[in-house]
């Protein structure tokens, strides 16, 4: 059995995980670290990766390179480092997990589901249409639905789509 992994990397990121023939998927916020200073709590994503070694895993990591788009401020270099830092770990996890995995670029997995402009707002819209039923909310408390978690379950199923014939 087949199970594809969706990361959307960073601080507000998420991860996400389908089973093939299990009706709902597991999706959660990148899992962080308490304390004043976020960090991603990198032993817990570990164990959470690790615990796909069970079916046959498939990973699509959304690729970041530094550009900005027209009129967005130049973000810092502690910034840009952080996220690089982020990025690396998690592939270097993949890696070391021989677990394989795809880096698609942000524009490419949401072209599939016609999401341009408002990203945030369509990536928990389409989530919601294709998993209904999935709580989007980092926590029961929470009120707003998250859209890191709504991109990673996103990305999750275009790996299905994409090695399952599901059609892109």
């Amino acid at each position: 059995m087949t199970c594809y992994i969706g990361i959307d990397v960073g601080l507000a990121g998420g991860i996400a995980i389908l089973h093939e023939g299990m009706p709902h998927p597991w999706v959660r916020a990148m899992p962080l670290l308490p304390g004043k200073r976020r960090r991603i709590d990198e032993r817990k994503l570990c164990e959470i990766v690790a615990g796909t070694q069970s079916c046959e895993p498939f990973a699509i990591l959304e690729e970041h390179r530094p550009f900005l788009k027209p009129g967005q401020r130049q973000p810092g270099a502690y910034a840009l480092f952080r996220l690089g830092e982020k990025y690396g770990f998690i592939r270097g996890l993949l890696v070391a997990l021989v677990i394989p995995f795809q880096e698609v670029a942000p524009r490419k997995w949401q072209k599939v589901y016609r999401i341009s402009k408002e990203t945030k707002i369509q990536s928990i819209e389409m989530a919601g249409r294709l998993f209904p039923g999935v709580d989007l909310r980092a926590t029961a408390r929470c009120r707003k639905l998250h859209d890191g978690m709504a991109d990673a379950l996103l990305m999750a199923e275009y790996g299905r789509r994409l090695h399952a014939g599901g059609g892109l």
